[in-house]
């Protein structure tokens, strides 16, 4: 028995689980960053929640209130 030395069919099997799992650690990852993001885009366009936080339009109807919203 030689204990220092792998075979290729192990060397292939732990490249296998190594290339899994940084998959899903990337899986998990993409998941614990888009979940709060959802929540927040959510919250802020659901109308039925009481008070509004997004009126739904992205720009504002006139220039003079567009330049009222920057000062």
């Amino acid at each position: 028995m030689t204990f220092g030395r792998s075979t290729p069919r192990r060397v292939g099997l732990r490249r296998l689980v190594t290339e899994a799992g940084a998959v899903m650690l990337g899986l998990v990852l993409l998941m614990w960053t888009a979940m709060p993001v959802y929540t927040m885009l959510l919250i802020a366009l659901d109308p039925e929640e009481g008070e509004v936080e997004f009126s739904g339009n992205l720009w504002p109807r006139s220039r003079r209130s567009r330049a009222s919203a920057w000062c």
